[in-house]
């Protein structure tokens, strides 16, 4: 069985994708604000001015390779993606506490009935 360009081409994009498509679960987003999708897609060098909306899974595959190259710079993002969200969650927290919170005053007197 004689092997020509296209099927060598389709070989070659197949194993890529069967190394690199793990790597995907890296950029899944949960909890990314807009600063953190815009940093992603300059990482991933997706095209300049697309918006979350506009994002293909055919976009994610061309880029799979740089996911793998720049996976501790995405994994870094997550993580900061994430303390992010911790903090606001807490501040909102705080904010909804501080908006119900009722204190008693009582007064106190001393030894000397004062």
């Amino acid at each position: 069985l004689e092997v020509g360009p296209v099927v060598r081409f389709l070989y070659t994009r197949i194993e890529s994708l069967k190394v690199n498509t793990p790597f995907l679960k890296f950029i899944k987003g949960d909890g990314f604000t807009q600063d953190h999708w815009s940093t992603l897609f300059g990482i991933l060098r997706l095209p300049q001015g697309i918006k979350l909306r506009d994002l293909t899974l055919q976009l994610l595959l061309e880029a799979s390779q740089l996911v793998v190259d720049n996976l501790a710079e995405i994994k870094n993002l997550q993580a900061r993606a994430s303390a992010e969200l911790t903090i606001q969650e807490a501040f909102d927290e705080l904010t909804r506490w501080a908006i119900d919170a009722e204190f008693t005053i009582i007064e106190q007197k001393d030894s000397g009935d004062r």
